[in-house]
């Protein structure tokens, strides 16, 4: 893989976005996650990728009681089908990741709901009470669930 070069995203459109991010209701917001589809997408790419590679292996597919020309056939249409699912699987995460909102509250800045912006970015609850309170935090320090990740 090569690396696109990122073009920066213009100001007006960061302020812009920061504000929808800033006024997004917590059910928007997790309805809106596109974090465990990405996830979910890119265990499907490297499956996709191991089932080519050895399908791709001198004697990956090779069966030995085969029936001789048909074979090849089915080979080179299995191999045609699973570098498409690459393709498409490569493509999808690509346009999924572009409008993600992890990826939009990095860019953006956002930061009037601390807790949301936690959330949506899978971070940790503090471990102490000066953490929690450096965090903005709403409401009280609850120690019973300091270390694990918070969820919208």
């Amino acid at each position: 893989g090569q690396k696109e070069s990122k073009v920066p995203m213009p100001t007006c459109l960061k302020k812009i976005a920061k504000d929808v991010i800033d006024s997004l209701p917590a059910f928007q917001a997790g309805k809106y996650d596109s974090t465990t589809k990405i996830k979910r997408t890119k265990r499907q790419l490297k499956s996709a990728k191991s089932q080519l590679e050895t399908l791709e292996k001198p004697g990956g597919a090779h069966r030995p009681f085969s029936k001789g020309q048909g074979m090849d056939a089915e080979h080179e249409t299995r191999s045609r089908a699973l570098e498409k699912r690459v393709k498409d699987l490569e493509a999808r995460i690509k346009k999924l990741a572009g409008g993600d909102l992890r990826n939009m509250i990095r860019h953006t800045h956002a930061g009037k709901q601390n807790e949301l912006n936690m959330c949506i970015l899978r971070k940790r609850y503090p471990e102490t009470e000066e953490e929690f309170k450096m965090a903005g935090l709403p409401g009280e320090f609850n120690p019973e669930q300091s270390g694990s990740r918070l969820r919208v």
